[in-house]
């Protein structure tokens, strides 16, 4: 059941990470918005694929315009649209072409533990 007042929605919906594993044709990546530290991250199994293509680039800034723009700000981070954003490549990296959604799935696992990747 999701929570009826504002005050509750507020405690359930925002924590200290956010994270939106999104698929893209035959390709995922992890869009990852840690409040704490006040920064976006995005994670790419394999960077050399899409992550400078012009589809991904747009559902990036567009999904990062509804964070900063209207999500966070809601609940109190007015401030969101100066985060930075970075893309990570301190990460495992995939070596086959049909992992990405285990390996995103996984780095949230991860993140939600620490900022750790104990698998190669």
């Amino acid at each position: 059941m999701v929570p009826q007042s504002n005050e509750t929605r507020k405690e359930y919906y925002i924590n200290d990470l956010l994270f939106l594993p999104l698929s893209l044709s035959s390709h995922s990546v992890l869009l990852y918005v840690d409040i704490k530290e006040k920064k976006f991250s995005l994670l790419d199994p394999d960077p050399s694929s899409l992550i400078l293509s012009y589809h991904l680039e747009n559902h990036v800034k567009v999904l990062l315009q509804w964070f900063t723009s209207f999500l966070l700000p809601k609940h109190g981070y007015s401030d969101a649209n100066k985060w930075p954003f970075i893309v990570r490549n301190d990460i495992p990296k995939q070596k086959n072409l049909v992992d990405y959604g285990i390996f995103v799935m996984k780095y949230g696992d991860c993140l939600m533990h620490g900022s750790c990747f104990p698998f190669k």
